[in-house]
Parts: structure tokens; sequence; C-alpha cells
């Protein structure tokens, strides 16, 4: 009889932590921190309906100090807005060591529409690429999370939309 407790204790600790391994991981890590409001309100309290993708959904790496602020597009093209306190030629130096390649490549005429800015996007079309753009914005409502802008723009994994 001991015998056969010990072994349905035995299973039954391991069914936990299988158990436990499986809902750990089926919870995906979100692709940045969230930003807050002027006032310090978090943006994630202003509209509980915007979503923000998971860091596996989003081929772009998170610019250094980036925080979530807004998310857009739909549809094959999703974009969404990364604030950093970092300035924007530091945020572009770190997009070009980590995109730049015969994949990725600088889009000239939008970095020409505002300076000092950069645009990086696969294969350098900004239609049909995921790619960024970086550029200094100080919208009073938003610059407390930094006035270096940064538009992630990807298409979501297949079988997926935007923002689920």
């Amino acid at each position: 009889m001991k015998l056969v407790q010990g072994f349905i204790m035995k299973v039954t600790r391991l069914l936990t932590a299988i158990g436990i391994m499986v809902s750990s991981s089926a919870v995906a890590e979100p692709y940045a921190e969230w930003g807050v409001f002027a006032d310090g309100t978090p943006l994630s309290e202003i509209d509980t309906s915007m979503k923000m993708p998971s860091a596996s959904d989003v081929p772009i790496p998170l610019a250094p100090g980036g925080v979530f602020v807004v998310n857009g597009g739909g549809g094959i093209n999703c974009t969404i807005e990364i604030r950093s306190k970092y300035s924007v030629e530091e945020v572009c130096a770190f997009y070009q060591s980590k995109l730049e390649s015969t994949e990725y490549q600088s889009v000239k005429d939008m970095e020409a529409r505002v300076q000092p800015s950069c645009a990086i996007y696969q294969h350098g079309d900004v239609d049909k690429g995921a790619g960024i753009w970086v550029y200094e914005n100080k919208d009073p409502m938003l610059v407390i999370n930094g006035s270096t802008l940064i538009y992630v723009n990807y298409r979501p994994p297949v079988g997926k939309s935007c923002y689920e």
C-alpha cells in the first residue's frame, strides 16, 4: 500500500511540474513595457482595449530604453509606436548595427523628410517589409517617455492579426 501511495505522490508531483511548465510557457512575453501619459497615468489604463504585441510576434528588436505608446495599422501590416529617452542618433546607430544588411536597407527619401532621422526597411520597401522609422517628436502628451519616436512596422505571424 505504501508503495502505491509513493508512486501516486511521484506521479502527482510530475504532473504538477508539467502543468506549471506548460502554463508558464503559454504566457507570451510583451514586446516592451507600457509607457505613461503626461500626467503619469499608464497608457495601458487609458485605453484598455489597446493590445501590445508579444516579443515573439515582432521581428524588429526593441530600441534601447524603448517603451510602448500606441499601436495602429491592421490587416497585413502592423505599426506600433515606441518612445525612447535615448537620442535619435543613438537609436539610429543601434538599428543600423542590428538591421542594415543585404535584407534591410536605408530609405533615403523618408530620412530626408525629418532630420535627424533614419528609416531602415526590408529590401528598402516601406510598403512590403518590416522596418523602422526614427525621428524626434516632442508631443507634450507623450514626451515624458522620451522625445525619440520609433515607428516599428511588421507583418504579423501567419494566422494572426496585428494585435491578438
